[in-house]
């Protein structure tokens, strides 16, 4: 379709590969700089996440594809454990700021995000996160 741009990347779910992710994202023509900002956080918070718990120990991957047109779209898939991210999300009423160590980066990636769903297909956990440009 002309005027998107589609970027792929897959990637061992370890930390040390968001700076490919990160690459991706800035090589990405036509994002403005807040947006590109709000899609690295973002980033940072899924894929750490599935670096964290998805494999349990394991070793696995994860693929992120970046879709930018109207808006600009990334997905994030792995074959780990099923687990929907936009349920139980933090009540930020609730939150213990004082004693509380983590668990506030689902709720930072949603609340940027103008959009956000999940679903499990052929095994895989599939989470797409929607910004504005």
């Amino acid at each position: 379709v002309p005027g998107i741009e589609e970027k792929s990347i897959t990637v061992p779910a370890e930390t040390k590969y968001l700076t490919d992710i990160n690459a991706m994202i800035d090589a990405a023509p036509g994002l403005p700089e807040q947006t590109a900002y709000e899609l690295k956080l973002a980033a940072e918070e899924v894929f750490v996440n599935i670096c964290s718990y998805a494999y349990e120990g394991h070793e696995g991957t994860a693929e992120v594809r970046l879709r930018v047109g109207e808006k600009a779209e990334i997905t994030f898939i792995d074959g780990g454990i099923p687990f929907d991210p936009t349920s139980d999300v933090l009540n930020i009423e609730e939150y213990d700021h004082a004693g509380a160590v983590g668990g506030l980066g689902r709720f930072i990636a949603f609340q940027m995000a103008d959009g956000y769903s999940y679903r499990y297909e052929d095994g895989k956990n599939v989470l797409k996160l929607e910004f504005s440009r």
